[in-house]
Order: structure tokens, then C-alpha cells, then sequence
């Protein structure tokens, strides 16, 4: 089986993106984006890799424009032109969007079972190392659980690692939960217990608002299905009656 090669394919996009680059204000719109997804230590060559092919997207619909139009007027290719590099552009951003706000509910989603078990650990006595180690759960937040105890392992101080997890990921629940262990470990904090398990039942009231919420967008979604349903089954049992009224007539 080929195996597909994004040099050669976009190749056209990366020649334009070293001549002319990118906006710094769209870069950094991006980037909050492209950091939600793949972290801050790999976002960059993922969002070279997006603007790369988002160019020679472009490009190629121009040019396919251009010759499905050749006997057109210059008014009709420029349309066309406008008409594909927008369908492109809006796909593409609205595909992104999704993907982030996809990946941000999972994050969250597990990051509140990492939370729940973390929290009970604590209450059973065991220090941070040994409760951070016993965890065990596969989502999409362990990568980041994963790479805590890697630090550590190499010799990264306990503080740091902790702290490096919000940085990461960037979402306020997250970071009010860390920034309570670390200011804990720093400074000393004899109610830490009494505040993670107040931080961690403010988390399942937010873990219960976001199931609300997806509930909500699934009847919005069910709601266009639906309606195609009733449209069709109100079509068929009109279709004898106007047929018999035709006849009438």
C-alpha cells in the first residue's frame, strides 16, 4: 500500500509559505488552536503542516477554476475562483474547530476521572509521587499524566512537573486544580484535602453541565433528521390523496 507523502502533494503550499508566511495576529490565532491539540511542544510543525495545505488547496482550486471556465468570461472565473477558495477556507476552519472542541471535552472528560481518583488517593494518605503513579486510566489526558511521570523519572522536581500540566493544556478547571497541589507542596497548605475535595465536586458539576450541554447539541442534531423523516412520511400519504384529487379533476 502507497503510503501518502505531504511534501509531494503540497509541495506548491510550502514553497508560498516560505516566500510570504502567515499574518502574526492569524498565527496566533492558530496557535491557541494547534496548542489545545497536539501541546506546546508539538504544535508548531502541525500548524506549518495545516497552513501548508490550506495554500496549496487554494492554488489548486484556482487553477481547477481557471480550466473548468476556460471559455467563460473573467467575471464568471473570478466567482468561481472566490466561490471554491471559500468553500475550502470555511471547511478547513470549521474542521479545525471541531477537532478542538472535540479533543477539549475528552481532555476534560478525563480529566475529571484523573481528579476523582487522584483526590480519593489523597485522602488515603498517600503523597503526591505515590498517588500520581497509582493512577490508572486511558483517555485523553493520561498523555499528560504520562509525561508527569517521565519528568519526574528523569529527575524533574515534583513542583515543576506538576505545574507543567496546565501550561500544556490551558483550560481554567485544569489549572484552579494543579495551581491548589503546587501552591500546597510550595508553601505548605494543611486544608489541601478540604480544597481538592471542594475543587473536585465544583469539577463534577462542570463534568455534569457539559453532558447537559452535548445532550442539548444531540436534539439540535436529531432535530434536521427528523424533520426529513416527517417531510418524506407526510409526502407518501398525501402522494394517494392528490393522485385520487388529479383524477377528480
Amino acid at each position: 500500500m502507497m503510503s501518502f507523502n505531504f511534501d509531494k502533494i503540497y509541495f506548491i503550499g510550502r514553497l508560498v509559505y516560505k516566500k510570504i508566511g502567515i499574518l502574526k495576529s492569524r498565527k496566533q490565532a492558530l496557535s491557541e488552536k494547534f496548542i489545545k491539540l497536539y501541546g506546546v511542544n508539538n504544535y508548531v510543525y502541525e500548524l506549518e503542516k495545516f497552513i501548508i495545505k490550506k495554500y496549496s488547496l487554494h492554488i489548486y482550486f484556482s487553477i481547477f477554476s481557471v480550466l473548468a471556465t476556460i471559455h467563460e468570461s473573467i467575471k464568471f472565473k473570478i466567482f468561481f475562483i472566490m466561490l471554491f477558495n471559500f468553500i475550502c477556507h470555511y471547511y478547513m476552519e470549521q474542521n479545525l474547530n471541531q477537532r478542538v472542541k472535540q479533543y477539549r471535552e475528552s481532555v476534560i472528560e478525563g480529566f475529571f476521572e484523573f481528579s476523582s481518583q487522584f483526590t480519593l488517593m489523597i485522602n488515603a494518605g498517600l503523597n503526591y509521587k505515590n498517588a500520581l503513579y497509582r493512577i490508572e486510566c486511558k483517555n485523553n489526558f493520561t498523555p499528560y499524566v504520562e509525561k508527569a511521570k517521565r519528568d519526574i523519572d528523569s529527575g524533574v522536581p515534583e513542583m515543576r512537573a506538576f505545574s507543567e500540566i496546565p501550561v500544556q493544556i490551558r483550560e481554567v478547571v485544569i489549572t484552579r486544580y494543579f495551581n491548589c497541589i503546587v501552591q500546597a507542596k510550595k508553601y505548605g497548605n494543611r486544608d489541601v484535602i478540604k480544597d481538592l475535595n471542594k475543587i473536585t465536586e465544583q469539577n463534577w458539576n462542570e463534568k455534569l453541565k457539559l453532558h447537559r450541554k452535548k445532550a442539548e447539541e444531540l436534539k439540535v442534531k436529531l432535530l434536521f433528521p427528523m424533520m426529513f423523516i416527517f417531510i418524506g412520511v407526510l409526502s407518501i400519504l398525501m402522494l394517494p390523496v392528490m393522485i385520487q384529487f388529479q383524477f377528480f379533476i
